[in-house]
């Protein structure tokens, strides 16, 4: 029975020193979370990211203008305040339509920092104008038997600052052989050679 004892005692120190050892079972070095990445703007067509416009009141972008080759800028004077008034005009179309008239399409861009009046242009925008070179003729705004002018923009008194309106005016149309006039806007070098499309 001693023997039997001995023997496992032995067996069992032969276990121990032949480097039998626990299982380790505590968790070992877990990997360090990495903070979100940044989103990445959205690609445009091309592979170019598409980078947001600040934006006016109402979602309409401050800096887009009308695409034309013609332009002319200009500033009113307001003597009554010794204050100037930069602005920029646009031409956009000018096309004849029905009635023996023709239909001029115009952005007006106000540079400055304060309210730009629409009277610097006249009442209604009457004070625009158009020449036709070929017959050495002056055209003005149309007027109706009330004397309000043909006009979308007749009800608008003012420009805000940095912001820009479209408006259309109504002229009589020139002789079909006129392909081209130039627009007078006070306060501003003329639009020359305008196209007139049909």
């Amino acid at each position: 029975m001693k023997g039997t004892v001995f023997t496992a005692v032995l067996l069992m120190l032969a276990w121990i020193v032949s480097g039998c050892s626990i299982p380790n079972y505590l968790p070992g070095p877990q990997p360090t979370p990495q903070p979100p990445s940044a989103p990445q703007p959205a690609s445009a067509p091309g592979g170019q990211a598409q980078t947001p416009q600040s934006q006016a009141p109402g979602g309409q972008a401050l800096n887009t203008a009308p695409v034309s080759p013609y332009r002319t800028s200009g500033v009113w004077i307001n003597a009554a305040y010794n204050r100037q008034y930069p602005f920029t005009v646009y031409f956009i179309s000018a096309r004849r339509i029905s009635g023996n008239i023709l239909d001029v399409r115009l952005a007006i861009s106000n540079e400055a920092d304060s309210t730009l009046p629409t009277l610097a242009f006249g009442s209604g925008f009457g004070d625009i104008y158009l020449v036709d070179p070929a017959e050495q003729k002056k055209y003005e705004v149309l007027k109706e038997e009330n004397l309000f002018r043909y006009t979308i923009a007749s009800k608008i008194n003012e420009i805000p600052a940095k912001q820009r309106v479209e408006i259309f005016m109504h002229f009589p149309a020139p002789p079909p052989t006129t392909s081209r006039v130039h627009i007078y806007v006070p306060g501003a070098a003329p639009m020359l050679d305008v196209p007139i499309s049909q």
